[in-house]
C-alpha cells in the first residue's frame, strides 16, 4: 500500500477490503472497484425477499467492521 494522504485513503481501502472481506464471508457476492468502492449488481429478476437479505448482509458488514476499526 502507498503512503496514506492527509485524507487518510489507505484507512478508506483497507476499511472496504475488510467489508468485502466480511460481506463475502457471509454469503454475499460484490464487487470491489477501484481502491475504496463496492459495487452491487444483482440481476433484475432477483426477489425482493433476496435483495433486502444482501443489503441487511452489507450492511452488518460495514458496521461489523466500523466497530473493529475504531
Amino acid at each position: 500500500m502507498k503512503n496514506a494522504d492527509k485524507f487518510g485513503h489507505n484507512k478508506h481501502i483497507k476499511h472496504t477490503q475488510n467489508v468485502v472481506q466480511e460481506r463475502y464471508r457471509r454469503g454475499l457476492n460484490v464487487i470491489q472497484s477501484d481502491e475504496n468502492k463496492i459495487q452491487i449488481m444483482p440481476p433484475l429478476t432477483t426477489p425482493k425477499e433476496i435483495l433486502e437479505k444482501g443489503l441487511q448482509i452489507l450492511v452488518e458488514s460495514i458496521v461489523k467492521v466500523s466497530r473493529k476499526s475504531k
